[in-house]
C-alpha cells in the first residue's frame, strides 16, 4: 500500500509540474508578444491581434482551472498578467470573451471565472470600525484610504453570493443598488457592499415618490426581493446621486433571514402582490400601472441577456444545486417577460401559437405547483399559480392560467372564450335550471351552476355569473354563462358590493 501511495503521490507532483511548466509558458509567450508590439511604440492590426490570441490562451486555461476542469499548480496564470504592465490587455481580453459569450464546455462563463480568479486574490486591509446593524453577523470596515465597506458573514456563505448576483443585476439593468464584492476576511469568506456617498434615511413617501425606487419594480419582482424597502423601509437610502437598494440578502432563492424559499421559473407571481397596499413594498409600489410594468419588462429584456445572467452567476461562485437554481430560475424569468411583454407587444393580438413559448402538459404543470409553497405570509403568493399554452384560437391569448387551490382540494384552469361555442348556445336554451341535466358528446353530464370566489382561508363565498359546468371522471369544469348578459338581475346581485367584498377579502388574506 505504502509503495502505491507513494507512486500515486509522485504522480500527483509530476502533473502539477507540468501544469505549471505550461501556466509559466502561456504567460510568457503573452508578455512576450505584448512587449515585442510595443518596442516601436505603435501596435499593428496583426500585432493587436496576435496579443489578443495570446492573453486569451492564458484566460481560458486560468478559467478552466478555477472550474476545477484542469489540475492547477497552486498560482492561477490568470494572476501572471494582472500587472500594471499586462493588465490593460488582461483586462481587455476579459471584456472581449464577456462580449463574445465564450463559456467553457460546461457552461461556465470564461471572462466570469477569469474576474473571480482575479477578485479572490485581492488583498483586503479592512478595519472594523461598528457592530453589526441588521439581522446577520457583519459590521462597517473601513480601508486605510477611508473607503467604507459594509461586510456581512452569512451562516450560509452562499447566500452572499446570491446577494451579490441580485446586486450585479441592478447594475446591469441601471437601477442604483450597492456595488458588491465577495471577499476572504479573518479567514471566512463574507460580502462586502461599498457605502452609498451621503447616504441618509429615506421615508415611505419619498420612496414611493422616488422613479429611482419605482422603475426598479419588474427588477425586484424578477429577483424575487420581497425585502427590497425592509419592514420599515430601512432597505432603500437616499444618496448624493438618489435611491438606492442597499441590503438585497432577501432575493432569489433565501429569505432575508436564510432560510430556503421557492424562486419559479416558470412566471413572475410577484408583480402582483409586491403592489398590494397594507405590506411594505405595496406601500411604496401601489401607483405602479400594468403599463409601468411592461415598459420595464422590456426594458429588463433588452439590456439583460443570457448571456450577462450566466456571466454574473458565474462571477458569483455558486456552485451545485443552488447555481442550478438561481441560473435556470433568472433564465426562465426572462423568457417569461419575453413571452408575456416583449412578444405580446410586438405580435399585439396573437394568431398563431409560437413555438418558442413555454409549453408544459397538464400533469407538468400541475407537479410544478404542488411543489412550491402554499402560505399566507408577507413573501409568498397564497395560491401558486401558471400557466399552460394552447393551440386553440377560440382561448383568448391562448393561455390557461392554472392555480392550486389545495386549501378547497381543488385545482383550478382559468381561460376566455372568444366567443361563445355551439355547444353552449345550444344548450343555453335547454337547460333552464341547476336541477336539469344533459349529457354532452363526450359523455360529459352538463349542467347550469354557478361560478363563485372563495377566499384561500375564508368560508365565505360569493356568487359572481351564471356558469354552465360540465363534469366527468371526478372533474368538474365551470363556463360562464355567455346568454346570461344581465348579470344583475338574473342573479340579484350587486356586483359593486360584491366587487368591494372581494377586494376587501384580498386585502384582509394579506394584512
Amino acid at each position: 500500500m505504502s509503495k502505491n501511495l507513494s507512486k500515486n503521490e509522485s504522480e500527483n507532483a509530476d502533473d502539477e509540474e507540468l501544469v505549471e511548466l505550461a501556466d509559466d509558458a502561456l504567460v510568457f509567450v503573452a508578455k512576450e508578444t505584448i512587449a515585442s508590439a510595443d518596442e516601436d511604440g505603435i501596435r499593428t492590426e496583426s500585432e493587436i491581434a496576435d496579443i489578443q490570441d495570446a492573453v486569451s490562451c492564458v484566460v481560458v486555461q486560468g478559467a478552466m482551472e478555477e472550474a476545477g476542469l484542469e489540475k492547477s499548480a497552486g498560482s492561477n496564470p490568470i494572476l501572471g498578467l494582472n500587472h500594471e504592465d499586462t493588465q490593460p490587455d488582461l483586462a481587455a481580453s476579459i471584456d472581449s470573451l464577456h462580449k463574445e459569450g465564450a463559456t467553457l464546455h460546461d457552461g461556465e462563463s470564461v471572462a466570469g471565472l477569469a474576474e473571480r480568479t482575479i477578485e479572490r486574490n485581492k488583498v483586503w486591509n479592512l478595519t472594523r470600525v461598528s457592530e453589526q446593524l441588521g439581522s446577520n453577523e457583519g459590521g462597517w470596515y473601513e480601508q486605510p484610504d477611508g473607503e467604507r465597506y459594509y461586510v456581512k458573514f452569512y451562516e450560509n456563505p452562499s447566500q452572499g453570493k446570491t446577494e451579490f448576483v441580485a446586486n450585479a443585476i441592478y447594475a446591469k439593468l441601471g437601477i442604483k443598488s450597492v456595488r458588491s464584492e465577495i471577499i476572504q476576511l479573518e479567514g471566512r469568506e463574507a460580502i462586502a457592499s461599498l457605502a452609498v456617498p451621503e447616504a441618509t434615511a429615506a421615508s415611505k413617501d419619498a420612496q414611493s415618490e422616488s422613479n429611482d425606487v419605482k422603475k426598479g419594480f419588474v427588477a425586484d419582482a424578477f429577483l424575487g426581493n420581497w425585502d427590497v424597502v425592509g419592514l420599515d423601509n430601512d432597505n432603500i437610502v437616499q444618496g448624493s446621486d438618489g435611491f438606492y437598494r442597499i441590503d438585497n440578502g432577501g432575493s432569489l432563492i433565501f429569505r432575508a433571514q436564510g432560510a430556503d424559499k421557492a424562486y419559479s421559473r416558470y412566471s413572475i407571481s410577484e408583480l402582483v402582490p409586491m403592489r398590494q397596499p397594507n405590506r411594505p413594498t405595496g406601500d411604496v409600489f401601489a401607483s405602479i400601472t400594468d403599463e409601468d410594468i411592461a415598459e420595464q419588462a422590456r426594458d429588463l429584456v433588452e439590456n439583460l441577456s443570457p448571456n450577462d445572467i450566466r456571466a454574473i452567476v458565474d462571477e458569483s461562485g455558486l456552485k451545485g444545486e443552488e447555481r442550478n437554481r438561481v441560473l435556470t430560475g433568472l433564465l426562465g424569468r426572462r423568457e417569461y417577460l419575453v413571452n408575456t411583454f416583449v412578444k405580446t407587444s410586438q405580435e399585439n393580438q396573437r394568431s398563431e401559437p409560437s413555438e418558442s413559448r413555454t409549453r408544459r402538459s397538464v400533469n407538468e404543470t400541475i407537479r410544478m405547483l404542488s411543489s412550491q409553497e402554499t402560505e399566507l405570509s408577507k413573501e409568498t403568493l397564497a395560491r401558486p399559480r401558471s400557466e399552460i399554452v394552447c393551440d386553440y384560437n377560440h382561448i383568448e391569448g391562448q393561455k390557461i392560467d392554472v392555480v392550486s387551490k389545495k386549501d378547497h382540494g381543488t385545482i383550478e384552469f382559468r381561460f376566455k372564450l372568444r366567443t361563445p361555442t355551439e355547444l353552449t348556445n345550444a344548450q343555453a336554451t335547454r337547460t333552464k335550471s341547476e336541477s336539469e341535466e344533459t349529457t354532452t358528446p363526450s359523455g360529459a353530464v352538463m349542467r347550469r351552476g354557478k361560478i363563485t370566489y372563495d377566499g384561500p382561508s375564508s368560508t365565505e363565498s360569493f356568487t359572481l355569473c351564471d356558469a354552465f359546468v360540465f363534469e366527468k371522471d371526478g372533474v368538474k369544469v365551470s363556463i360562464a354563462d355567455p346568454s346570461s348578459r344581465v348579470m344583475k338581475q338574473s342573479l340579484g346581485v350587486d356586483f359593486g358590493v360584491v366587487y368591494k367584498e372581494i377586494i376587501r377579502q384580498i386585502d384582509a388574506e394579506f394584512d
